[in-house]
């Protein structure tokens, strides 16, 4: 289970090291939706994408993978 984090201010929007969602890579602002598994953290624009990840990524690409 995840939980809302936020990622910085507003200004770090135009910074070079940009934040993307884990399942479908949009860019992340302002708040992520934050998942630790295995002792990683993976982050994701809400929870729908959690859910993607889980259920279309995981099985097709296995767990590996990582939208950056």
């Amino acid at each position: 289970m995840g939980e809302w984090a936020d990622r910085g201010r507003a200004s770090d929007y135009f910074q070079q090291q940009n934040v993307h969602c884990s399942a479908c890579g949009k860019m992340i602002p302002r708040r992520a939706w934050v998942v630790v598994r295995d002792g990683k953290e993976l982050l994701f624009c809400e929870p729908d994408c959690e859910r993607i990840y889980d259920d279309y990524c995981i099985p097709r690409y296995g767990a590996t993978i990582r939208w950056r």
